[in-house]
């Protein structure tokens, strides 16, 4: 989905990630510290692999006092069947909320080349249809007092490119900027 690329593009002064080959994808976890360009805010970045067969360790990592990513790709095949991508959503989402409860989290498609203007403006929709729904699923725990997920722009999708820079500025102030400001 463009996990590292994201953070590569986020910590590179140029705002790009160079390609990434399928053999360099994460394995496990990879763990490093990105600090803003003005240097207001130093981030430990937890960059979790893809692959089903780690899905079960992520658990561990999950942290109060985090803004999470959940990374998505922008891809033609979405529009015809995005059953996979949604049910993925969810999963998070409610792992978050179990795990961390009132923690916040940001939708990121990648790729956004890869589609047309018209296709990621309608799969963009349906990610903040779905996030926004799980969100509503989850009114039941804030009723009982428990703090409830929270998206950034209300489930909105920041969009980046992250070999073109395209995005990546303004996706790097939303995190510098909610950072800045969160009641931790």
């Amino acid at each position: 989905s463009g996990k590292t690329s994201v953070i590569n593009a986020l910590k590179s002064p140029n705002n790009v990630s160079e390609p990434l080959h399928e053999d360099s994808r994460t394995m496990g976890i990879d763990i490093s510290t990105w600090v803003t360009p003005g240097g207001e805010v130093e981030f430990k970045v937890l960059d979790l692999a893809g692959q089903a067969i780690y899905s079960k360790t992520h658990q561990l990592f999950l942290q109060q006092r985090a803004v999470y990513l959940l990374v998505w790709r922008a891809h033609e095949s979405l529009l015809e069947d995005d059953s996979e991508l949604s049910d993925r959503i969810v999963h998070w989402m409610e792992s978050l909320q179990l795990r961390v409860p009132g923690s916040m989290m940001l939708l990121v498609a990648t790729h956004i080349d890869c589609v047309s203007a018209n296709d990621l403006d309608v799969l963009c929709s349906r990610v903040r249809s779905v996030s926004q729904h799980t969100i509503a699923s989850f009114q039941r725990a804030r009723n009982e007092g428990v703090r409830v997920l929270q998206l950034f722009d209300n489930g909105e999708s920041a969009r980046v490119n992250c070999l073109s820079g395209e995005g990546v500025v303004g996706l790097r102030n939303k995190l510098t900027m909610f950072a800045m400001t969160a009641p931790w």
